[in-house]
């Protein structure tokens, strides 16, 4: 039982930094400086080293974190480089959103409902065909993503 409350207490936690992040995304406040300090310092309290995120390649991360990390870990981090993906492609900074967003959805197939960690967590469906959506709308712009 008390697992299960600290579960449900860093599932609260996460919920609303991500709600926090988006906020930044969606008013005016969305400005490089602040918004990666707000990303770093979210990853870093879910033990997420933040540099790690933009620097591996997605395979690596896949391989960092499949193995023996909890879903919800997985989640945090896959949600925040989706979130950096959002940001860079408001900045119009195209490269850095497709890198952000190829290592976030393949975070997110690790633990959809047919994914590598079999925790079924249907929203990362949703959010795959979104950052899809997203590519292929860099690719329509003559992007190689």
């Amino acid at each position: 039982m008390a697992q299960r409350d600290y579960l449900l207490r860093m599932i609260e936690q996460m919920g609303q930094v991500l709600i926090r992040l988006r906020k930044m995304l969606a008013g005016e406040r969305v400005g490089g400086e602040r918004f990666d300090q707000a990303l770093a310092s979210a990853a870093t309290q879910f033990g997420i080293t933040p540099g790690l995120l933009r620097e591996a390649t997605p395979e690596t991360l896949a391989m960092l974190l499949a193995p023996t990390v909890d879903p919800s870990r997985c989640w945090m981090a896959a949600e925040l480089l989706y979130l950096e993906g959002l940001e860079a492609e408001a900045g119009a900074r195209k490269d850095d959103a497709v890198a952000a967003f190829e290592k976030a959805r393949l975070l997110f197939r690790l633990i959809e409902p047919a994914g590598a960690l079999l925790t079924g967590w249907p929203e990362a469906a949703d959010r795959i065909e979104d950052i899809r959506q997203r590519l292929d709308a860099f690719d329509a712009d003559g992007h190689d993503a």
